[in-house]
């Protein structure tokens, strides 16, 4: 009978408190699922929009907070980014796109940058990912990682063989492409093929133009340099005596400027800063150079010289002079000596020259001139045009890189995968076979017994996880494996040979000579034996298996009450017919019991499933050997560097499983709740 009648529904105060009560289960809805599409939301931001909260990504619909992400994904950092493009952005929400376009200038560098054969010293790789919470697999780190993995047959141990590396996981191979400005980053001109700079310069050499980034040496200039040292621009021009106010109007010039400030900050900068790469030397300084060689304290003479480069020359006087970067180490630190040697490296005898100077030559031979002299190399502006031309790819990009992240991680560690699906399926299975069977015996043989155990069982759940962790770790480390064997067969053996030798006698009594026989035979007559003729049945270790996982979980004592509940339900006629007809006892289990319990089965075996699957702290303290770790240890590894997107994501694709386990099985799963109930 309902609380409210038909009639009672009429009236118009009892149609208010049902609206207000469905519009609080309205609200109540609303902040369960509000917070969820937050987190479905966030799962596609990056750095850039990951303060955002909104249900929906901007960069869907708002063209500019795109082009902000592509330059993040593009240069990974802020300062990066301000280097290349010689401007002060100080966060990724103040870029706007550029307004100043000369378009036959940005063409004309476009251009010769589809054909220009640059050193591969003289660029960096777009999109090639960072470090710490940056650490995005972005486009060509995920390319690089995929032609390593290609080229070695997924065999990290060859490789590092090969290379002489030590990287511990394929997570961290990656495309090394930052830092060409600086003096302290050297590489030889032609590294052999075990040196994994030879690997770097291949694959740069293969990404397309329009991902080569040239190094902007007038930005580096300005943003490694000269803003540290004055603090802004206006800092910069009271020093200077100077009225910029663009930071790309100040240059580093091939030579060395007239105005005193500029030249000392110039001379400081490229003597000692700039990288080698960039540098060129008057073959006039000849002369010079082998006298200050001779004069380094670690060349006492020319045959510790030769020595130490491999040469034969016969005097200091024979060395070749370089008038640009020499091929080895060992020689670019002599000549990064006597370059920063003011005394015998005069500052006139210096020549900067990198991308910027090589497309203002490369320009002036095909007539083209800037409209601005400002765009001497107009990186904000081609990177705009880039990003007209491709503003598609670019947000299908955005859209299911940090998905492709997590899913490379993933599959780069395929064991984890592998590891958690054997021990999902162990776990179901020892569930539905020990749990099952416990109650059986309980609910079938009405042992005198039984609701002493069944109060053991339930004392269970009282304790949390947490405190049985330590005993459980102790145990499973110096599990005694042979002594409880032993035991439980001897006590086995006693209880059914005292059973039936003794049938009147009281089942207590019974057990506990069974159980005292089990404890003398397993736990002092075996060692004895074994230390006798000298085998070693001491305890066994059972960490970095999967045995470690599944027995502090084999038998649940909520599960095993459970059973004895629904088993207590079914008819004692059927199994009284089942006895008439010859039925024997594992008969009347597996095939009646069993069958007609599936819905309750199905809701322990799903149980069973999500703490398998979810397992984190205990298979993280009892599985040290990282090739035994499961997903969800792999994912706590991937959430402590990966940024918050990226975690969202892992949680989302997490879940899937355990979603797609209750969509298929959810029948099963709401018969084993009502079936129960009707019984």
């Amino acid at each position: 009978m309902p609380i409210i009648s038909h009639i009672g529904r009429r009236s118009w105060k009892v149609r208010v408190l049902f609206a207000a009560m469905y519009l609080a289960l309205a609200l109540g809805a609303a902040t369960m699922i509000y917070p969820f599409l937050l987190m479905i939301s966030g799962s596609f931001k990056s750095e850039v929009d990951t303060d955002a909260f909104t249900i929906v990504p901007a960069y869907w619909f708002d063209d500019d907070v795109l082009y902000r992400k592509y330059l993040e994904s593009r240069y990974v950092y802020v300062d990066r980014t301000e280097a290349v493009h010689q401007q002060v952005y100080q966060s990724w929400d103040r870029i706007e796109p550029v307004d100043r376009i000369d378009p036959a200038w940005v063409e004309a560098y476009r251009a010769y940058r589809a054909q220009a054969d640059w050193p591969v010293s003289w660029f960096m790789v777009a999109e090639a990912g960072g470090t710490g919470h940056r650490r995005y697999f972005r486009r060509h780190a995920r390319g690089f990682r995929k032609v390593m993995r290609r080229r070695f047959d997924d065999d990290l141990k060859a490789m590092n063989d090969h290379f002489r590396s030590g990287f511990e996981s394929w997570e961290e191979v990656a495309l090394f492409t930052h830092g060409l400005h600086s003096r302290r980053y050297r590489s030889i001109a032609d590294p052999p093929d075990d040196d994994i700079q030879s690997a770097f310069n291949v694959y740069k050499r293969s990404v397309p133009p329009r991902d080569r980034v040239p190094v902007n040496l007038d930005g580096f200039f300005w943003h490694m340099y000269l803003r540290p040292v004055y603090g802004s621009l206006e800092g910069y021009n009271r020093e200077h005596g100077t009225e910029w106010g663009d930071p790309r109007r100040i240059r580093l010039s091939r030579r060395a400027p007239r105005a005193p400030k500029a030249r000392e900050d110039w001379q400081v900068y490229v003597r000692e800063e700039l990288n080698l790469a960039f540098l060129r030397l008057d073959d006039r300084l000849a002369d010079r150079f082998g006298d200050f060689v001779a004069r380094l304290d670690r060349y006492p003479d020319i045959d510790a010289y030769n020595v130490a480069h491999g040469t034969a020359w016969t005097g200091f006087d024979a060395i070749p002079f370089p008038t640009s970067v020499p091929p080895t180490l060992l020689a670019q630190d002599d000549w990064s000596a006597f370059i920063r040697d003011r005394d015998v490296c005069p500052v006139e005898a210096i020549e900067v020259y990198g991308p910027t100077h090589a497309f203002i030559d490369h320009a002036a031979q095909a007539g083209v001139t800037p409209a601005d002299e400002m765009l001497a190399l107009p990186l904000a502006e081609a990177d705009h045009a880039d990003f007209v031309e491709r503003k598609g790819a670019i947000r299908w990009e955005e859209v299911r890189r940090n998905y492709i992240h997590v899913a490379d991680y993933i599959l780069l560690h395929g064991k984890a995968v592998r590891n958690t699906a054997i021990y999902c399926f162990l776990s179901v299975l020892t569930t539905l076979l020990v749990n099952p069977m416990a109650a059986y015996g309980l609910s079938r043989y009405r042992l005198p017994s039984q609701y002493k155990v069944l109060l053991i069982c339930m004392a269970t759940m009282a304790f949390p996880a947490e405190v049985t962790m330590i005993p459980a770790f102790v145990l499973l480390k110096h599990f005694p494996l042979w002594s409880l064997v032993v035991g439980v067969a001897v006590a086995a053996a006693v209880l059914v040979f005292g059973l039936r030798r003794f049938p009147r006698a009281p089942e207590a009594i019974v057990a506990s000579i069974a159980t005292g026989a089990g404890v003398v035979a397993g736990w002092w007559v075996v060692p004895w034996i074994a230390g006798a003729i000298g085998i070693d049945v001491g305890p066994v270790s059972t960490l970095n298996t999967f045995w470690a996982l599944i027995l502090p979980s084999m038998a649940n004592g909520y599960g095993i009450f459970l059973l004895k509940g629904f088993f207590d339900s079914l008819p004692r006629e059927m199994y009284e017919m089942a006895d008439i007809d010859g039925a024997g006892p594992w008969t009347q289990f597996w095939s009646m019991t069993m069958a007609l319990s599936k819905p309750i089965l199905a809701v322990l075996a799903l149980s069973a499933f999500t703490a398998a699957y979810s397992e984190f702290m205990m298979a993280l303290i009892i599985i040290p050997d990282r090739d035994m770790w499961t997903l969800m240890v792999w994912i706590f590894q991937l959430q402590i560097s990966a940024p918050r997107p990226v975690i969202q994501t892992s949680v989302l694709l997490a879940g899937i499983p355990t979603l797609l386990v209750f969509i298929f099985c959810q029948r099963l799963i709401i018969r084993g709740i009502v079936v129960p109930v009707e019984k």
